[in-house]
């Protein structure tokens, strides 16, 4: 592991907490504009930047899980 690499489960939490960030941003400017919870929810899961986040998470959870089998 070299020096400027993280480990995969601080990457996890912190790909989590940006896509977070992005949710409770934008259901705050929907509330302002007094657009619909569930409707933004909807397009959010539509979101290319949420969906890339999503399958980063995924991929290292599964990272994460093929290594602590090894372990």
């Amino acid at each position: 592991m070299s020096e400027d690499s993280i480990p995969i489960s601080q990457a996890i939490a912190e790909l989590e907490a940006y896509r977070q960030r992005i949710v409770d941003s934008t259901l705050e400017q929907a509330r302002k504009l007094k657009l619909s919870k569930k409707a933004t929810l909807a397009k959010l899961e539509q979101n290319p930047e949420i969906i890339k986040i999503d399958a980063m998470i995924a991929e290292y959870q599964s990272r994460q899980a093929a290594a602590d089998t090894t372990q």
